[in-house]
């Protein structure tokens, strides 16, 4: 007999616990089971999406670049200098003379960057001859045709 008159004996401890660790096993596994069902079915469903992913892009590419948004600044992406007219502005530049002291011209520098700047951007046609800048700056342009005229 156990000293306890109440307390249940150690086999029926030993029973109780290896049937609860029982119906614990048979639960985990039966989720275990639940859970890799489930991944499965993920996994399928993952692999179908890939699938029809890859249809898809294989399918835009053959189509082309018909359903493709043009640039809307494209001529500016097209459209490169050429070192030829590099030369040929820089050229331009070496011919232009300045009849004022040096530090007079750099203070009016800013003055005449914003014509620079439109002149360099809107490339406008050569003119053959002198121009006048505000009575300050007088350049002289000359092309090669020009030039052979005066030689």
């Amino acid at each position: 007999m156990s000293p306890q008159g109440n307390s249940p004996s150690l086999e029926d401890l030993i029973k109780q616990l290896a049937t609860s660790h029982l119906e614990f096993q048979q639960n985990m596994n039966s989720n275990n089971m639940q859970f890799q069902k489930n991944m499965s079915a993920t996994i399928q469903d993952l692999k179908m999406q890939i699938g029809q992913l890859a249809n898809i892009m294989s399918h835009s590419q053959s189509v082309g670049p018909d359903n493709s948004v043009p640039l809307p600044f494209s001529t500016w992406t097209l459209t490169r200098r050429r070192p030829e007219t590099d030369e040929e502005l820089l050229r331009m530049f070496r011919k232009v003379e300045i009849n004022i002291p040096l530090l007079d011209a750099i203070k009016q520098i800013s003055k005449y960057a914003k014509f620079l700047k439109k002149l360099c951007m809107h490339k406008r046609k050569k003119m053959k001859g002198g121009v006048e800048l505000g009575g300050i700056v007088s350049t002289l342009t000359k092309n090669e045709e020009f030039m052979a005229e005066g030689q």
